[in-house]
C-alpha cells in the first residue's frame, strides 16, 4: 500500500501499468503469464474433466475448486 499525497491510500497491485492486453476483451495485465492464463478462458479447449459429473474445465485450479461442490470440502473455513 502506497499513499500519494492526501488523497487515499493506493494499493501497489492495480497501480502497475498493464501493458499486455488481451485481444479477445478489453482486460490488460502487468505481467505475460497473467495474460496467458486468461486467454484460455476464450477458448473452447477444456481438458480438464469433473469425475464426478462429467462438467469440464480449462484449468486444474478451477476444476479443483469445482470439485469441492461434489465432495463439501471447504479448506478455507
Amino acid at each position: 500500500m502506497v499513499r500519494s499525497g492526501p488523497g487515499p491510500v493506493v494499493c501497489m497491485r492495480f497501480a502497475l501499468p498493464r501493458p499486455y492486453q488481451c485481444g479477445h476483451c478489453s482486460q490488460s495485465f502487468s505481467q505475460p503469464s497473467e495474460l496467458r492464463n486468461h486467454v484460455v478462458t476464450h477458448s473452447s479447449d477444456r481438458p480438464f474433466k469433473c469425475g464426478y459429473c462429467g462438467r469440464a474445465f480449462a484449468g486444474a485450479t478451477t476444476l479443483n475448486n469445482h470439485i469441492r461442490t461434489h465432495t463439501g470440502e471447504k479448506p478455507f473455513k
